[in-house]
């Protein structure tokens, strides 16, 4: 100054971005039993402010940090603001509908007899069934075994219930002591007839006791070709190995006639 005194002041000048970062924030459905759900508005830092709001739902005028906890379906809008900048965004949470489905009881069945089981019949929703992949409402079991159903909603909630179909019929079997591979129907295929049967291993050997076929599917057969050419005809060797539905295990052989 003029008299030759001094003074020294000072200001503290702040510069922020202020850009209001996007929202993370979705619309939500819970398929739970209750809602307990927190929005977050993000934007996390000190020098924003954040107003919620909802004309479903009345909220606390304290609701003004950016997580919101709630517990019941609604719309809701967040508001933020700084110096700089402001945005908003508006979601709905809403409770999903569940399905139900019930398949029933677990229930005794006899091979060759088939059941329809059903899921309901609700065209909004979908449908997926295992072991074998339906996508229908019902479905036409014709084998024993453990069925599954998965039920989904428009709203995406799902619902599954199984059942096990149990055969209550004894496994039977029958080896054929010839065949006539001659390409002329019938009996052109040597295979067993099965009945209750999950598994089964076929080898067929010759009278020298060699080899000449083996198949593990339950519905194959040999078509009297050995190694690439028409075996002899003769008598040939079948051991059978097989495992019941109901776990029995059987072991046989037999001799039959490989005519032309």
């Amino acid at each position: 100054f003029p008299s030759g005194s001094k003074d020294t002041n000072s200001t503290y000048v702040r510069v922020i971005d202020g850009t209001i970062e996007p929202i993370p924030m979705n619309d939500t459905t819970i398929c739970s039993g209750s809602i307990s759900l927190t929005l977050d508005a993000g934007n996390d830092y000190d020098y924003n402010r954040f107003l919620w709001s909802s004309p479903d739902v009345t909220l606390n005028p304290g609701d003004t940090l950016r997580q919101l906890n709630i517990n019941q379906p609604g719309t809701y809008k967040v508001n933020i603001g700084n110096k700089c900048a402001s945005g908003e965004k508006t979601i709905t949470v809403k409770k999903g509908i569940v399905p139900t489905v019930d398949l029933g009881a677990d229930r005794f069945v006899c091979r060759n007899i088939s059941l329809n089981l059903s899921a309901g019949n609700n065209a909004n929703n979908s449908y997926l069934w295992e072991p074998f992949g339906e996508t229908t409402s019902s479905i036409l079991a014709s084998q024993a075994g453990t069925y599954r159903v998965t039920v989904t909603s428009p709203d995406g909630c799902s619902s599954d219930d199984e059942i096990m179909l149990i055969d209550s019929c004894p496994p039977v079997y029958y080896l054929p002591n010839a065949f006539t591979p001659n390409d002329a129907p019938p009996n052109d295929i040597y295979k067993p007839y099965l009945e209750g049967f999950k598994t089964m291993n076929l080898r067929i050997y010759n009278r020298w006791g060699e080899k000449v076929f083996e198949t593990d599917d339950l519905y194959g057969g040999w078509d009297g070709q050995a190694n690439g050419e028409p075996a002899i005809e003769g008598m040939y060797i079948a051991i059978l190995e097989l495992i019941g539905n109901d776990g029995y295990r059987k072991m046989d052989q037999t001799s039959f006639l490989l005519i032309r």
